[in-house]
C-alpha cells in the first residue's frame, strides 16, 4: 500500500506540474513571447525534482520487494523446522473449533492442531441467519422450542454439545442452513480446549457480542479454555474484544508463527500473540 500511495503521489504530482508548464507555455505563445531563461530554469527544476521523487521511489520498492523475499525465505525455514517445536505439544487433547464469522476462511487451522498432536473433534461455523432478520416465532414453531433471544439459541447449542454431549440440536440447525459442521473425531466426552475463529469486515458489535460474547461466557463457565484467533487481513479485528474477556488471542494465525503461537497458547502460554499494535509479542517468550 505504501508503493502504491507513493506512486500516486508522485504521478499525480507531475500530471500538475506538467498541467502547469503547458499553461506557462500557452500564455507565451499566445502572447508571442519567448519563454524566459528564469522560467526554463524553473521547468528543469521541476523536472529534476520529479526524476529524484521517482528514483526515491524506486529505490523504497526494491528495498521492500528484497525484504518481503527475506521474510518468505525466513518463513519457509519456520515452517519446515516448525515440526520440532510442536511434537506432541498437544498429544491427549480434544480441541473444538468454532468459527463465528463467514466474512474469511480459516482452512488451515484443524490440520495444524493434529500436526501438534491434537484430536479436533468438530468444526461449526455460526452463520449470519441465525442472528440477522430471524424471526424467533418461527423458528420456536418449526423446532417446537421457546426460545425468547438468538442468545438462547447459541446458549442452548452450547449446552447440548458441550453438557449432553451431543450434536442433535447442531445437525438439526444444519439442515435449516442456521450452522455448518465438519465433524471430525466427533468425541465429544472430553473436549479440553476451543479455538474460535473471528474477524469481520466490518465492524458488528452486535454480533460479536452475541456470537463470540456468548460463547466465551458460556465455556468460561463450563472450564473450557479458549483461544481467539484472527487472520491478518481481517478489516474489524475481534482481539479488543478477546482482551476483555480475558482469553488468550493470535491475530495472525494465517501465517506460521500466528499457528505456533497457537499451539503454544493451547498448551499454557497465555498472552495476545501476533503482528498487530494490540499484540502483546509476536510469539510466546518460552517455547519449551
Amino acid at each position: 500500500m505504501l508503493i502504491n500511495m507513493k506512486y500516486y503521489i508522485t504521478t499525480i504530482g507531475a500530471i500538475f506540474i506538467a498541467l502547469g508548464i503547458g499553461i506557462l507555455i500557452g500564455f507565451n505563445l499566445d502572447g508571442d513571447i519567448m519563454i524566459s531563461e528564469q522560467q526554463l530554469e524553473m521547468v528543469n527544476k521541476l523536472e529534476e525534482k520529479i526524476s529524484e521523487v521517482k528514483a526515491q521511489n524506486d529505490t523504497l520498492t526494491g528495498t521492500i520487494a528484497s525484504m518481503e523475499k527475506q521474510r518468505e525465505d525466513i518463513d519457509k525455514y519456520i515452517e519446515y523446522s516448525s515440526g520440532n517445536v510442536i511434537k506432541d505439544r498437544l498429544a491427549g487433547k480434544n480441541i473444538a473449533v468454532i468459527q463465528t464469522t463467514e466474512d474469511y476462511f480459516y482452512p488451515n487451522t484443524v490440520a495444524f492442531l493434529q500436526k501438534a498432536g491434537g484430536s479436533v473433534p468438530f468444526e461449526l461455523l455460526l452463520k449470519d441467519s441465525l442472528m440477522k432478520s430471524l424471526d424467533l416465532q418461527a423458528f420456536n414453531q418449526e423446532f417446537g422450542t421457546t426460545f425468547k433471544t438468538s442468545a438462547d439459541i447459541v446458549n442452548h447449542l452450547c449446552k447440548t454439545i458441550f453438557e449432553e454431549k451431543n450434536m442433535v440440536f447442531a445437525n438439526a440447525l444444519s439442515q435449516k442452513g442456521y450452522v455448518q459442521i465438519n465433524a471430525g473425531s466427533m468425541d465429544l466426552k472430553n473436549i479440553d480446549a476451543v479455538v474460535m475463529e473471528s474477524g469481520g469486515t466490518k465492524e458488528d458489535k452486535e454480533k460479536m457480542q452475541l456470537f463470540d460474547g456468548t460463547v466465551i461466557e458460556y465455556l468460561k463457565g463450563k472450564n473450557v479454555s479458549v483461544v481467539g484467533v484472527e487472520r491478518t487481513d481481517v478489516e474489524f479485528s475481534h482481539v479488543p474484544f478477546f482482551k476483555e474477556s480475558k482469553i488468550s488471542s493470535v491475530d495472525n494465525v494465517n501465517k506460521i508463527l500466528g499457528e505456533i503461537s497457537l499451539v503454544m497458547a493451547l498448551d499454557g502460554k497465555s498472552g495476545h500473540f501476533g503482528e498487530k499494535e494490540t499484540a502483546e509479542a509476536i510469539l510466546p517468550q518460552e517455547l519449551n
